[in-house]
């Protein structure tokens, strides 16, 4: 019992053929334009590392600066008394009271 006949064997076959030179060109094409204009590739690959790097930065002094904050506030307070909670109400928006003028 054959699963699949030759026609469409031969049609898979073309198929990977024809990707494989769509890929190929493509990759070929690309390479020739790095090669043709050096500076511009230097000058994106530079600002690529340059962006990349800078976020990897930033987030790592906000993670640092948050154990930082963490760490300091329980060391003053105490690690009992350090209490996070949003204040929500459940259907009316109640304004808060700051004390001035009560």
């Amino acid at each position: 019992m054959k699963l699949f006949g030759e026609r469409v064997r031969y049609t898979l076959w073309a198929l990977m053929r024809t990707l494989y030179y769509f890929y190929a060109d493509a990759a070929g094409i690309a390479l020739r334009s790095i090669y043709a204009q050096k500076m511009r590739a230097f000058l994106t690959l530079i600002g690529i590392i340059i962006g990349v790097s800078s976020v990897v930065v930033v987030g790592a002094s906000i993670s640092g600066f948050n154990d930082y904050i963490v760490s300091t506030v329980s060391r003053i307070l105490g690690v009992n008394h350090f209490h996070d909670e949003s204040i929500r109400s459940p259907g009316r928006v109640v304004p808060m009271r700051t004390g001035i003028g009560l």
